[in-house]
């Protein structure tokens, strides 16, 4: 779920090609404003929901309405930090975890990625969420961080 072009259907095509599970049902509700109604029943029907961010661009309507409607719902969901690629001087690193990608970033552009990381950090809070990096989150693999139900180490 999320705003519009933030790239939700690619991360999918990714996930579908290298992670197909048995049994795992993926829904892509489109981020245009006009498709309120097609999120609002996606995020009624999935146990867990990714909730793609454009670090680019943070937090948007769409994006914010989507958080809202799982919130409403109280469906888990994981936030995922897309176009990264995006920052100006990114060395492409294919299919390269985030963390070994960053160490072959130059500091320019590890810097830009700290800065915008910080602003979408600072939106959701000011939505009332405190979110973290996987890797700097120190809950990660401790049971039932929020009484879930799932392993967040699956999904990595």
């Amino acid at each position: 779920m999320g705003h519009v072009d933030t790239g939700k259907t690619k991360l999918l095509d990714c996930i579908r090609v290298t992670n197909v599970q048995e049994g795992l049902l993926v829904i892509d509700t489109p981020g245009h404003e006009s498709f309120t109604n097609l999120r609002s029943r996606g995020s009624g029907l999935c146990d867990i929901a990714i909730l793609v961010v454009d670090i680019m661009h943070g937090l948007e309507p769409q994006t914010i309405e989507s958080l809202n409607l799982l919130r409403m719902r109280n469906t888990e969901f994981i936030v995922a930090l897309n176009k990264v690629d995006r920052l100006y001087g990114w060395n492409t690193c294919r299919n390269a975890p985030i963390t070994k990608a960053m160490k072959q970033q130059s500091q320019d552009v590890q810097n830009e990625f700290k800065r915008r990381l910080i602003q979408v950090t600072t939106q959701f809070k000011e939505q009332g969420l405190n979110t973290e990096v996987y890797y700097d989150n120190k809950e990660i693999g401790k049971k039932n961080v929020r009484g879930s139900k799932w392993d967040i180490k699956k999904f990595m």
